[in-house]
C-alpha cells in the first residue's frame, strides 16, 4: 500500500471540492475556478501520484494497459475527499453563515 499515493489524491480533490465547488462564492466562474484549482493540484501532485484526482480517469488507461496495480487509491482518495469537503462545509461553514 503507498499512503504517499492516497494522501495526495484525497488532498488534491479535498481541495479542489472545498475551495471551489461547495462555497458559491466563485459565481459565474465557477468552472474556471475548478479548472484552475485541479491544475495546481496536478502540477502539484503528478510528481508523487501522476495526480489522476479523478477515478474515471483513472480506470481508462488500467483497463487499456491491464495494470490494475493500486489502483483502489486512485478511488478511495478522491472519493473520500470529496465526501470530507462536502461535509465540512455543510457541517461546519454553511451553518455559521460563510457561504
Amino acid at each position: 500500500m503507498n499512503t504517499k499515493n492516497l494522501v495526495a489524491e484525497f488532498i488534491g480533490t479535498f481541495n479542489t471540492i472545498f475551495n471551489t465547488a461547495v462555497n458559491g462564492k466563485a459565481g459565474n466562474f465557477a468552472g474556471l475556478a475548478i479548472g484552475l484549482t485541479l491544475v495546481l493540484a496536478i502540477l502539484m501532485g503528478g510528481p508523487l501520484t501522476r495526480a489522476s484526482l479523478n477515478p474515471a480517469r483513472t480506470l481508462g488507461p488500467a483497463i487499456v494497459s491491464a495494470n490494475y496495480a493500486d489502483l483502489w487509491l486512485y478511488f478511495v482518495g478522491p472519493c473520500v475527499g470529496a465526501i470530507l469537503a462536502v461535509l465540512l462545509y455543510i457541517g461546519v461553514l454553511k451553518d455559521k453563515g460563510e457561504a
